[in-house]
């Protein structure tokens, strides 16, 4: 049976032959115009970022006309459905629940103040605020955050705590829908068959008495009984219409603000649809502006400590950084809103953009002993990896293209841009890390590098000899468990034949001699490059094993010298 044929990659064809020799000697030929054409390209995207506007709405994951939007949209207007901030009041700790003087007290101010909403001259809230004495006063309110830093992602993605008016000036909260027990309807039956209809709280109770007489009524009411109040009593709801969700992040701040003095056993909790979503959106922003710089750190301090070398680092992270400010500058520039998918886009471009970098840096200075050149070196290095890399990127781009095919608008979005940005951090790769090394690497950084790369060659050899000094690790080439070589079975052709001749013995373990071999040619090249020449011996001297010119061991020593690791 015949074996099958080794697989090998196809040939380059001659466009990816000439981008291949083009990019690279466009950075190593004209360095500064390539720093020139990136530094440019970077100011064109950084400048569509003023222009950003968000968007926190999970329904826009569905497009604008997909039939299930169109037909809540024709409901709600049919029959004028609002969304609501709901506002949970518990107390589980007095007797009566939340049927006690000082609770009701509570939930009546604040359904004041919330129905005393109003824009002062700067577009501040002011509410009308009633103490406990009964005097009321207007009281102007800042609910943006009070930290520097989580006022300035506020700033930056334009989320304004104090936007609780429409155009008009109007409020945001519905008053004539909110339902709260001070201004929903009780129906009682009064003398002589007749009804009587009151307000379920008329006045704050100011005895316990007048607040169980509110418990009753509200338990004897099956619209309120259940909803409005907790079966148990320890619980009462104010349902808060808003004109629109978006609303219900800054009605949710304003309900904490209003209730931040509350004190004793009453907890305030609030949910809601639209405070959930809008919630979810606007923390979803904050989190990614935070995470992104947190993966670029991180990127950062594991690139230090896999490379100990700030000249690897730079590079890479300048095309992460670039690649990321083309993505977003081109969603920016096109129009679309910043949505809760696409803020992830920095996240994903940033561990991707810096691949191919460090490949290209890392093998350029593993190959530089060999050339003593930046320019050769670089070379060698791109004929070696352009394809695989070409073919890296072209794989992931066409990976994140595809999510073009989904009905998720901001999936499509996401995909295509993440595409875009693969694609501007390999077009740098190919010509600003050339154009970087040949400006920011300095020969004098690549020499210590290069005698430091030799010094350890030469270490980990001079350690081999003394574990192995006579191939095996023993004294006298025994090894432990080994019978001598007199005393070993005899070959069956009579002799072992390698490289020392037929009839002869090897010397030492098979097992060790290539790997031992491999090392010293490689020491013995490193350390014969570095040499300066009053130390280096005739040609040929480094591909023998013995004989004329200097010996290992004293190339060893003259670069120890040499580097300044030897004193002597």
């Amino acid at each position: 049976m015949d074996k099958p044929l080794p697989l090998a990659p196809l040939p380059p064809s001659r466009w990816t032959e000439r981008l291949r020799d083009l990019l690279p000697d466009l950075g190593i030929r004209r360095p500064w115009l390539v720093v020139a054409v990136v530094a440019l390209a970077a100011v064109a995207f950084l400048i569509q970022f003023p222009k950003v506007a968000f968007d926190n709405d999970p329904e826009n994951m569905l497009a604008d006309d997909e039939a299930v939007r169109v037909f809540h949209r024709e409901i709600k207007a049919r029959y004028s459905l609002y969304d609501f901030v709901i506002v949970g009041v518990v107390n589980d700790r007095d007797p009566d629940g939340i049927f006690n003087v000082a609770t009701l007290g509570r939930v009546e101010r604040l359904t004041r103040e919330l129905l005393s909403l109003r824009p002062d001259a700067t577009g501040r809230p002011v509410v009308t605020r009633t103490d406990a004495a009964g005097g009321a006063h207007d009281e102007t309110l800042d609910l943006r955050p009070t930290g520097r830093w989580a006022r300035t992602l506020a700033t930056a993605f334009s989320q304004d705590a104090n936007r609780l008016f429409t155009a008009d000036g109007a409020s945001a909260i519905v008053g004539h829908e909110l339902i709260a027990p001070s201004v929903v309807d009780n129906i009682k039956q009064a003398d002589l068959g007749s009804l009587k209809l009151e307000y379920l709280m008329e006045r704050p109770p100011r005895t316990p008495e007048e607040a169980r007489i509110i418990r009753d009524d509200a338990r004897s009411n099956p619209l309120y009984n259940g909803t409005l109040v907790s079966e148990d009593g320890k619980a009462v709801c104010i349902y808060i219409p808003i004109v629109a969700k978006t609303y219900s992040y800054n009605v949710a701040r304003l309900v904490e603000a209003l209730t931040r003095d509350w004190k004793g056993d009453d907890r305030v909790l609030i949910t809601g649809q639209p405070v959930a979503q809008d919630t979810f959106g606007v923390e979803m922003l904050m989190q990614m502006a935070t995470s992104a710089p947190l993966a670029a750190i991180t990127i950062f301090v594991l690139m230090y400590l896999f490379f100990r070398r700030l000249p690897l680092i730079v590079a890479p992270m300048l095309v992460a950084i670039l690649s990321v400010i083309a993505a977003m500058g081109l969603l920016i520039g096109l129009g679309y809103k910043v949505h809760i998918m696409s803020s992830m886009i920095a996240i994903f471009l940033m561990p991707i953009a810096v691949a191919d970098s460090i490949h290209i840096l890392s093998e350029f200075f593993d190959s530089y002993h060999r050339f003593n050149d930046k320019a050769q070196t670089i070379r060698h290095v791109m004929r070696h990896l352009f394809m695989p890399m070409l073919y890296t990127s072209l794989t992931t781009i066409t990976g994140f293209a595809s999510l073009a095919t989904t009905p998720i608008p901001p999936v499509r979005i996401f995909g295509l841009h993440v595409a875009f940005g693969v694609t501007v951090a390999w077009l740098p790769t190919m010509a600003f890390v050339p154009a970087y090394i040949m400006l920011g690497v300095s020969r004098r950084t690549l020499e210590r590098m290069m005698a430091a790369r030799a010094a350890v060659a030469g270490a980990n050899e001079h350690r081999g000899r003394r574990r192995h000094p006579q191939g095996d690790g023993q004294p006298g080439g025994r090894r432990r468990g080994h019978q001598p070589h007199h005393q070993q079975r005899a070959d069956p052709r009579g002799a072992h034949e390698g490289p020392a001749g037929p009839g002869r013995a090897q010397q030492g373990p098979p097992q060790h001699q290539p790997e031992v071999a491999q090392q010293q040619r490689q020491a013995r090249q490193q350390l014969g490059l570095l040499l300066p020449p009053q130390h280096r011996a005739g040609p040929g001297h480094l591909g023998r094993q013995g004989g004329a010119g200097v010996s290992l061991g004293r190339q060893h020593a003259a670069l120890q010298r040499l580097v300044g690791l030897d004193p002597g």
